[in-house]
């Protein structure tokens, strides 16, 4: 199912601080993740050099940007 979470959803989510739930979510796959699992999702993104869009628990979204990471040799 595609679709946005919508803001008071989120809000509702950064209220409740039961871990018992996955409350962090990457915009870019339309996913939840735990989160102490959502750092190795972002080094995923980072890997494949996609941008990605993640809210985490406390309701911080951060756009990460990997389309210009560049390798060193």
């Amino acid at each position: 199912m595609n679709y946005e979470k919508s803001e008071l959803e989120m809000e509702l989510r950064v209220a409740n601080k039961s871990k018992r739930y996955r409350d962090c979510y990457c915009h870019t796959c339309k996913k939840d993740f735990h989160y102490l699992g959502i750092a190795r999702h972002r080094a995923m993104h980072r890997d494949k050099k996609e941008d990605c869009k993640i809210t985490f628990t406390n309701g911080d979204t951060y756009l990460y940007e990997y389309k210009e990471y560049k390798e060193y040799s």
